[in-house]
């Protein structure tokens, strides 16, 4: 999987997970991967898609409880092509939603990085 892939390395190079990733989302790599680059941000922020089985369209997300996902949820700074956000609204609200949902969780900071920068940004604060 990419997202353990680019976990164990950064935690192999730097000893420590990482509390934020930056990422650019383009239309053509979505639609040419059927969606890699958008599943590995989910993943990287503890994410999981509820799919409706006779359709395999994505019907809600959940968090990935953190005794299942081992690990910190990181936050990840996506930057969507103009493309990607005109022919993909239904990914920019998931990915929106998972924000809003991950960053509402009762977790401790050190385990929540996303909650933990929206903490910071409430009270004007810089990490």
């Amino acid at each position: 999987m990419l997202g353990e892939a680019l976990l164990a390395r950064y935690l192999e190079e730097e000893g420590r997970y990482p509390e934020s990733i930056g990422t650019v989302l383009w239309a053509t790599d979505t639609m040419r991967t059927n969606g890699d680059c958008v599943a590995q941000s989910l993943y990287l922020m503890g994410i999981r898609p509820v799919w409706e089985e006779s359709s395999g369209r994505v019907l809600r997300l959940e968090p990935i409880p953190l005794k299942e996902l081992k690990r910190p949820r990181i936050d990840v700074t996506m930057r969507i092509s103009g493309l990607f956000r005109d022919n993909f609204p239904n990914i920019v609200h998931l990915i929106d939603e998972a924000v809003e949902m991950l960053a509402a969780l009762n977790e401790a900071h050190d385990m929540n990085y996303i909650d933990m920068e929206a903490t910071l940004e409430e009270a004007g604060e810089e990490k």
